[in-house]
């Protein structure tokens, strides 16, 4: 079966000449500059006459391809790469009708490809079709134009093919088809799906996956024979010994398929290695398979998975986020083989890099390959040793999610580098990630994505995250509705450290629904809703808003919520406004809101929560440091006059909460029993609800505001739920001065960036006569909003513009029935 060009038949010495040729690209990087490059066009089946359909210039482009590492323009014909080279050489290839985009000194590298997900197959389960729709969106997002979905089954493959008819995928999919399940029970399914030979389609079938052992990485699943503490005496779940296993290989290998095999401990992978052994015989790793997640690695196990040639898939960020149960327990000579990612690499084995979402919450391509070069969490982390010195670098880390996750599934000719004749898969970054800081890669944001030659996802300017910043503390909120560090970065940083996971609101339509931000990820951006950010903000020294809605399609009820966030200098607490909509067509009755957080302060391991009912507060705590100094986080509901609101105080130990914990969730935020305290500590979260609220279709509310409070003592957090009551009560009373007109006042369009339409909202302090026009950068007058008589208030005008981004300025001209004359103007953003 070809596969691809005999020269990239594995071997352990193709393997080394293959990564010799990749170190290679990154001299060139480092070495090559940018000026006066060439172009190269490369002849192709449709006609270069008619000149390129889009051009990208004024960028870095960083090639991935040793005969050209970095260029300055890349123009796009159809589906394929046509050109790169110079500004100069690019942009003379323009003709009527090419769409140029000016990238001004942004960085394009080749479409990033996640190797290993299952977001689509929660996403159907979760959504249906307009779930995976969604889904894909947000790979798109973050800056994936391919993932590899590993656990293929019929339903995900044939809701993606008919999406794909409908022309509705956003990024391309490889299914790898599943051998058995996580249980480690066989089926035959996988048979009836054909290897897809064609390179250049949005969904392939590339192989079949086997589990080799358990999903667990912190206990008895994990399969070494160095188990110590809580897995003291236990050998895991292996799903199979040996001679069954070399069976299983060679039925596969037999049919043509490659294999990805599921094998995180030590015990597993040395079956799972010697199975291909006994296979190969002497032909190599032709079909190039892989085994996934390869924890607990031994010494013999990497050297024999060299000789193999077997391609390492790793997530780039388990190393942060498992480390404390891997201490806890694995023996020191365990630890000291635990993701050894720099050891395999220098023995010559491929790394292909992913996330495994939803088992990694960190999914932004740029996220993801900082946390494989730091293993940090924090920029000041100090690491244990064992952990210290087997990162990979930003570098190797772009390579993985390009060439080699690319050459893994035999698309090295389509994929992986830009290089004319490929497919126009590209990802646009804010910053070039070879220049700064590998820690500051994660703050890398993703501003374009193009698949097949059409951009897929264009935010440039737009901001999808933001970081408070009191002084006191700093906390990250997203334009979905999900708190803490999984998108924004930051969770909730306070002395020293980051105390919360993350968390949203939930939102309970009956017993057995409820809508959330974390791991079902139900809520999407509403149009134009993505973050507000402002400093200093109108009523405190930070202000955000966001809108985001539920898109989840079996859900009983639709709404859309609207959340304001603000904080002041040196306060140490944060105020959450929320309004909530019926965007659906029948009344919501018995309706509950709650807010949920899960937060970790310090080590998750040894959290505790309580409740204050004085003062209406949830809070967590370590256990060993009641009364101490430790740290304190919590959080409050209150009505507009400081009361409280909370109907039921849940402390939950179940994480994960996907669709099968909702009746269990709904349970607590309907029975209205407030806990006292956690039974004992341990990864305890935090679940805060109101209701019954009745929402009329179309009609909103304002159900309460919720506090979050940080302090070194349970004293310190009571003394700032006072005053985020005080606050609350400061902010309705600026509501109702606003209401009434007081000054003169044009505030910033919201949203900016828009697209399609933006409000404009502005106050006059009299009577007046009122002028509002848009001109463009050139001073031509783009429209004429408002010329009227208008009464003293509050107005907004809304503007859809019919014509082309760029900047605008919106001036607004009043002369008042005394004479006074009144004039203020504002920078707006219009994307196309």
């Amino acid at each position: 079966m070809d596969r691809g060009n005999p020269q990239f038949e594995f071997s352990s010495t193709v393997v080394i000449q293959a990564l010799s040729a990749l170190t290679l690209i990154g001299v060139l990087i480092s070495s090559v500059g940018a000026q006066g490059l060439p172009a190269r066009i490369k002849a192709k089946t449709h006609s270069s006459s008619s000149g390129p359909d889009i051009i990208l210039h004024n960028a870095l482009v960083r090639t991935m391809d040793a005969s050209l590492p970095i260029a300055e323009a890349v123009a796009v014909s159809g589906n394929r790469i046509l050109a790169v080279g110079s500004n100069n050489d690019i942009l003379a290839l323009q003709v009527p009708g090419t769409q140029v985009f000016d990238l001004g000194g942004r960085t394009v590298v080749p479409g990033m490809i996640d190797d290993h997900g299952h977001r689509l197959q929660q996403a159907l389960r979760d959504g249906g079709p307009e779930g995976v729709v969604r889904a894909a969106k947000e790979l798109a997002a973050e800056g994936y134009t391919t993932v590899h979905e590993l656990h293929g089954a019929r339903d995900i493959v044939d809701a993606v093919r008919a999406l794909v008819a409908e022309n509705r995928m956003v990024v391309r999919v490889n299914f790898y088809i599943p051998y058995n399940r996580a249980s480690g029970e066989n089926f035959d399914e996988w048979k009836t799906f054909p290897y897809t030979e064609k390179k250049d389609t949005l969904l392939r079938i590339i192989g079949v996956k086997v589990f080799a052992d358990g999903g667990s990485v912190g206990a008895g699943a994990l399969t070494t024979i160095y188990q110590s503490g809580e897995a003291a005496g236990t050998h895991g779940n292996l799903y199979k010994m040996q001679e069954e296993m070399d069976s299983t290989v060679a039925e596969i290998l037999r049919a043509g398929y490659p294999i990805a095999m599921h094998a995180i401990g030590d015990s597993a992978i040395g079956i799972g290695l010697n199975a291909f052994a006994n296979n190969f015989v002497g032909q190599g790793n032709q079909l190039r398979s892989r085994m996934e997640h390869l924890s607990v690695m031994r010494e013999d196990l990497a050297n024999q998975m060299a000789a193999l040639g077997i391609v390492a898939s790793i997530q780039y960020t388990w190393a942060n986020t498992t480390s404390i149960r891997l201490e806890q327990a694995y023996e020191p000579q365990v630890l000291e083989w635990c993701f050894p990612w720099r050891r395999m690499a220098d023995r010559g084995i491929v790394i292909a890099g992913g996330n495994d979402y939803p088992y990694a919450s960190r999914t932004q391509a740029m996220q993801s390959i900082s946390y494989l070069a730091t293993r940090k969490m924090q920029r000041d982390d100090v690491l244990a040793d064992w952990l210290e010195g087997d990162q990979l670098s930003v570098e190797e880390g772009l390579r993985g999610m390009t060439t080699s996750n690319a050459w893994v599934a035999f698309e090295e000719d389509v994929k992986g580098t830009i290089t004319p004749g490929k497919l126009a898969d590209l990802t646009v970054l804010s910053q070039d990630p070879l220049a700064v800081d590998p820690f500051d890669v994660r703050s890398i944001t993703i501003e374009m994505t193009m698949m097949d030659g059409i951009v897929r996802h264009d935010q440039r300017g737009i901001a999808h995250t933001a970081v408070h910043d009191a002084g006191t503390f700093r906390m990250g909120i997203d334009d979905t509705g999900l708190w803490g560090m999984v998108k924004a970065q930051v969770g909730l940083e306070y002395a020293g450290a980051d105390h919360l996971y993350w968390g949203s609101l939930f939102v309970s339509y009956d017993s057995s629904t409820v809508a959330m931000a974390t791991a079902q990820r139900d809520y999407g951006v509403s149009t134009n809703g993505w973050v507000q950010f402002s400093e200093p903000g109108i009523r405190a020294a930070e202000e955000a808003t966001v809108t985001y809605e539920d898109f989840v399609v079996y859900h009983p009820g639709k709404v859309r919520i609207s959340q304001t966030t603000r904080v002041w200098k040196d306060d140490p607490l944060l105020l959450v406004e929320y309004s909530v909509t019926n965007a659906g067509l029948q009344p919501l009755n018995g309706l509950f809101l709650g807010q949920y957080m899960d937060f970790d302060v310090l080590y998750w391991g040894t959290n505790r929560c309580g409740w204050d009912a004085n003062d209406g507060l949830g809070f967590s705590y370590i256990f060993s440091a009641v009364d101490s100094t430790s740290p304190y986080v919590g959080m409050a509901m209150f009505d507009a006059s400081g009361k409280s609101v909370n109907t039921s105080a849940s402390f939950l130990r179940r994480q994960g909460l996907g669709a099968g914990e909702e009746p269990y969730l709904s349970g607590f935020m309907r029975g209205g029993i407030i806990e006292s305290v956690s039974p004992d500590s341990s990864d305890y979260a935090m679940l805060i609800s109101a209701g019954p609220y009745e929402i009329d279709a179309g009609s909103s509310i304002a159900p309460f505001v919720l506090a979050i409070v940080v302090g070194d003592s349970l004293d310190a957090l009571r003394s700032a739920v006072d005053l985020a009551r005080q606050r609350a009560i400061q902010q309705a009373s600026v509501q109702r001065i606003n209401d009434a007109p007081s000054g003169f006042e044009l505030s910033q369009n919201y949203p900016n960036p828009f697209n399609p339409a933006t409000t404009i909202r502005y106050r006059i302090p009299e009577a007046s006569r009122v002028t509002i026009r848009v001109y463009n950068i050139l001073g031509q007058v783009a429209a004429q909003l408002v010329d009227d008589e208008q009464m003293a208030g509050v107005h907004e005008v809304e503007w859809t513009p019919g014509s082309a981004s760029g900047t605008y300025i919106v001036r607004i001209d009043a002369l008042g029935t005394g004479g006074k004359r009144y004039s203020q103007s504002r920078k707006m953003l219009l994307l196309q």
